[in-house]
């Protein structure tokens, strides 16, 4: 019984030493003894400045986006251009009727000419009355004429005054109608605002319009902007002294290309629901980028410091992540956390220690 018990503690002491040496930790397992030239590569854990990077996505816009509207009634005898044609700046873009308005100009023009010629009578007029005003005068004073004679005088030559005021109003009420209705004829004929693409068209030739009504939109494509909403957390981590310095790099997914940006907007005011800033970056002229499509801006802030390691030495074990540690000439896996991923490197939150040696073989798993 008693040499039964002694054989049973040996084996399980036996066991428990080599699971200790498999073990070696609960985040290490030794994989085996080093040998020097079996590595690749060796990285001894530094802390290196690592750039502040705020990736946000946003939308490629037209920094010069215009809505021509109507600004008059009429039918549309001419529109001139279609969905997605090129413009140049003064094109003839949309024509409305404006016979009405030309009949309105002829009575307008009408009615100054009649206030003029009216004018002129009653200045003819004017004068005789103001002669025979001033000749009762002279003989009331001279007590030839009664008062009631003057007071007659004096009435016709203020109601021949009061004539030449009401037809110098009608002919200022003429020329103002007369400017008006210039205006509008102006307004009758709609043209480009700036070279660029017709990118809505809200009406037909032939279809009535209305004042205020939108007839078309058109874009300056060669201008284009990137508009993005920054987390607030972000914000002060922005530096625009750096940024108008160093750029900022726009990401284009779906050409699968980065061009360099120009820092142009941040706008100090955010939005209360969604606690967000907007910003807009300036986009070098490339014509493969259109309106409308997606962007990712990453802006690089001033740098902070953390571990890097070349992105070939993580290994993924299932859902452990970690990299191969070399301590005590054994290698160990050690499993970390990893961060963003800069050119062929990437961010160790967490998992290392200054001083640690990393390797890297090609046959390693």
């Amino acid at each position: 019984m008693n040499k039964n018990r002694i054989i049973f503690s040996a084996v399980t002491l036996l066991l428990s030493t080599l699971f200790l040496q498999g073990c070696g930790g609960s985040d290490e397992a030794v994989e085996e003894k080093a040998k020097p030239l079996e590595f690749a590569q060796k990285v001894v854990i530094e802390e290196v400045d690592i750039p502040y990077i705020a990736s946000v996505t946003g939308t490629v816009k037209a920094i010069a986006r215009v809505t021509l509207s109507s600004r008059v009634n009429g039918h549309i005898i001419k529109l001139m251009q279609r969905e997605g044609d090129r413009v140049a700046k003064g094109d003839l873009l949309v024509e409305i009727d404006a016979s009405t308005l030309q009949a309105d100009l002829a009575n307008a023009k009408a009615a100054l000419a009649e206030a003029k010629s009216a004018i002129h009578g009653a200045t003819s007029t004017l004068k005789n009355a103001s002669r025979e005003y001033k000749r009762a005068q002279s003989l009331f004073k001279e007590k030839t004429v009664s008062k009631s004679f003057l007071d007659q005088k004096q009435t016709e030559f203020e109601r021949s005054l009061s004539s030449i005021e009401q037809f110098k109003a009608k002919v200022g009420q003429a020329e103002s109608q007369i400017q008006l209705i210039q205006v509008n004829l102006n307004f009758s004929k709609i043209y480009a605002p700036f070279d660029g693409v017709i990118i809505a068209k809200n009406i037909e030739e032939g279809e009535l319009s209305s004042a205020g009504r939108s007839l078309l939109v058109v874009e300056d494509t060669s201008n284009l902007e990137v508009v993005a909403e920054v987390k607030e957390s972000d914000l002060p981590f922005i530096n625009p002294k750096l940024l108008l310095e160093n750029g900022v790099d726009v990401q284009l997914t779906s050409l699968d290309m980065t061009i360099p940006g120009t820092l142009s907007h941040i706008i100090p005011s955010g939005d209360p629901f969604s606690h967000t800033f907007k910003v807009k970056v300036k986009l070098t002229e490339n014509k493969s980028v259109l309106s409308g499509m997606f962007a990712r801006l990453n802006f690089q802030s001033d740098p902070r410091k953390g571990f890097l390691i070349p992105k070939n030495m993580i290994i993924e074990r299932g859902e452990l992540t970690g990299v191969k540690v070399l301590k005590d000439n054994s290698v160990h896996f050690r499993v970390v956390r990893t961060g963003a991923k800069y050119g062929e490197n990437i961010e160790i939150l967490s998992g290392l220690n200054i001083g640690d040696e990393v390797v890297f073989s090609p046959f390693q798993k």
